[in-house]
């Protein structure tokens, strides 16, 4: 099975039925330590093969799909403009900008804690290769840990 099918796969999973919106998709490739190539913009104006193929996707199968690296877009308001959002991340996504990867803004720490409201309120969430299991290790709350514990790692 193709990368492509299984990310179609994924995000049909996700996405919920809606009778007259079109579905809206936020796909974060933010990397920290390590950016994997598929998601490393040539241009920053240009999208990443992994997000030409995630929005190509979106074009077949009717939904839509917004493509960043900025952290500052993860943030309540944002979110609720989507049904899913999308990580194909690695690493610690709120430091700083300047230790990353690909010096894209990174998520302010405050607010990073929207993204598990997004899903306990009901958003669908897809988390490929490093997107789950490789982000967001230090974030702790006492012994627990919730980014990791969300996804299963």
């Amino acid at each position: 099975m193709s990368w492509g099918r299984i990310v179609s796969v994924g995000l049909l999973w996700a996405l919920p039925t809606w009778a007259d919106d079109v579905p809206k998709v936020f796909m974060y490739t933010k990397s920290q330590g390590f950016q994997h190539d598929v998601v490393a913009r040539k241009k920053a104006e240009e999208l990443s093969l992994a997000e030409k193929i995630v929005t190509d996707l979106g074009k077949q199968f009717g939904f839509e799909v917004t493509c960043s690296k900025d952290g500052a877009l993860i943030n309540p308001e944002n979110l609720a403009k989507y049904q899913v959002l999308y990580f194909f991340t690695q690493g610690e996504l709120d430091d700083p900008a300047e230790r990353t990867r690909d010096k894209a803004p990174s998520v302010d720490i405050a607010k990073r804690g929207c993204v598990l409201e997004f899903i306990e309120k009901g958003g669908g969430f897809v988390g490929t290769h490093c997107g789950g299991a490789d982000t967001w290790h230090k974030w702790r709350d006492g012994d627990k840990r919730p980014f990791l514990d969300m996804v299963g790692a």
